[in-house]
């Protein structure tokens, strides 16, 4: 592993090692420019603000835990992230969000110089989005796209995405 990708690792387990309060770094100055915050909620909710712009083209990588969902909201240029041993990748583009859940394997992106990343991102235990989503179903307080789909991890059917309607109704697909 390069020094710089060892440097992204060490910073990013520096910012798991000391939450629950709100922990932020700049990028070291070598690698780019930049800042990564994040706050854990006494719930167990991260909340993460991505800000990087690297000097040269940057291979990060790390392992995702399964036991977690996020949902990412990509504010400038886009990213692809995949997992070792697979051939599909997942990519989000400026303006758009994701909802993702890790696998426990090693997850790989790359970044391209000069270009300005800006990231923001929920990430929670699957339970916790799970129990989220019931609730609003349930309650049919919120309004939702006609044809939107829910992961299977969300809805706790590991065989069955859901798909809303403006009913509220969730249905397995």
């Amino acid at each position: 592993m390069g020094s710089e990708s060892q440097t992204l690792n060490d910073l990013y387990n520096h910012l798991q090692e000391y939450t629950p309060q709100t922990v932020s770094m700049d990028l070291p100055s070598e690698l780019g420019t930049g800042r990564i915050s994040q706050t854990k909620t006494k719930h167990g909710i991260i909340l993460s603000d991505w800000q990087m712009k690297y000097h040269s083209d940057m291979n990060v990588h790390g392992v995702n835990s399964e036991e977690y969902i996020q949902i990412i909201f990509c504010l400038n240029e886009g990213i692809s992230w995949g997992m070792t041993g697979e051939k599909d990748s997942i990519s989000i583009g400026k303006k758009e969000s994701c909802i993702y859940k890790g696998h426990g394997k090693t997850e790989y992106a790359w970044y391209e110089k000069n270009s300005s990343f800006s990231f923001k991102s929920v990430k929670s235990r699957s339970s916790i989005f799970r129990d989220c989503f019931q609730t609003i179903l349930k309650n049919r307080k919120s309004k939702c796209i006609p044809g939107s789909y829910i992961p299977e991890s969300v809805t706790g059917d590991e065989t069955n995405a859901a798909k809303l309607d403006c009913t509220g109704e969730m249905t397995l697909q």
